[in-house]
């Protein structure tokens, strides 16, 4: 399979381009990768887009637990192992702040239920997403 809109050379980069590709390399994120690679293309799109992804990922209303919470719920039922391995430090202990050395990452037990290692402030938005995908229903 070949990339359709393959990373572009830093030597064809317009100054636009090399200031919004730093400017994201900068945030939270901590580099330029995944959608950002083809919307480099137009820089406006990528910085409009960056900006409404950092606040939905880095701070929204539902708070950094319950955000930390669907993105994991949603890397697991699209299989995105990425995810799993690039979620920030400490992010699996947002789930179990007690530090009880049971960082587990949410699972679906059986029937569909989420398993024992979610919280039950966090059973919710599991309940939700997998509701989601298997009904197309809320």
């Amino acid at each position: 399979m070949t990339d359709r809109l393959p990373p572009l050379p830093d030597a064809a980069l317009s100054p636009q381009q090399r200031a919004a590709a730093a400017t994201i390399a900068a945030g939270p994120r901590g580099g330029l990768y995944g959608p950002f690679v083809p919307l480099l293309r137009s820089p406006e799109l990528m910085e409009h887009t960056q900006r409404l992804g950092e606040y939905l990922r880095y701070r929204s209303a539902v708070g950094a637990r319950l955000s930390e919470l669907v993105i994991l719920v949603v890397a697991r039922h699209w299989a995105q192992a990425v995810e799993w391995r690039r979620r920030p430090a400490g992010s699996l202990r947002l789930l179990h702040p007690a530090g009880d050395g049971h960082e587990r990452r949410p699972d679906r037990g059986a029937a569909g239920r989420p398993s024992e290692s979610v919280r039950v402030t966090h059973a919710v938005p599991a309940a939700c997403g997998g509701g989601i995908w298997n009904t197309s229903r809320m």
